[in-house]
């Protein structure tokens, strides 16, 4: 996966040795869902809780399907 554009908060730096299913991106932090795991990792701005600086698994027992990042939330589909 690759992610260009605004980095001001890192949502555009993608972890070369993952790949994914699914990504989406709103205007201040990206989400997408491992392809091993079905997990889902998040990375970029924390401002409103939705994500951790870095990349961080959200919810590390749960897998998803879908994944859809707004502005300010992020919702996903569990498998």
């Amino acid at each position: 996966a690759e992610c260009w554009g605004n980095n001001e908060y890192g949502q555009s730096i993608v972890s070369p040795n993952v790949q994914y299913t699914q990504i989406s991106a709103g205007s201040g932090h990206t989400c997408g869902i491992r392809a091993d795991t079905s997990l889902a990792e998040c990375w970029g701005n924390i401002e409103y809780g939705h994500t951790d600086w870095g990349q961080t698994t959200v919810s590390p027992n749960v897998s998803y399907t879908q994944i859809s990042v707004g502005g300010y939330h992020t919702c996903g589909i569990r498998a």
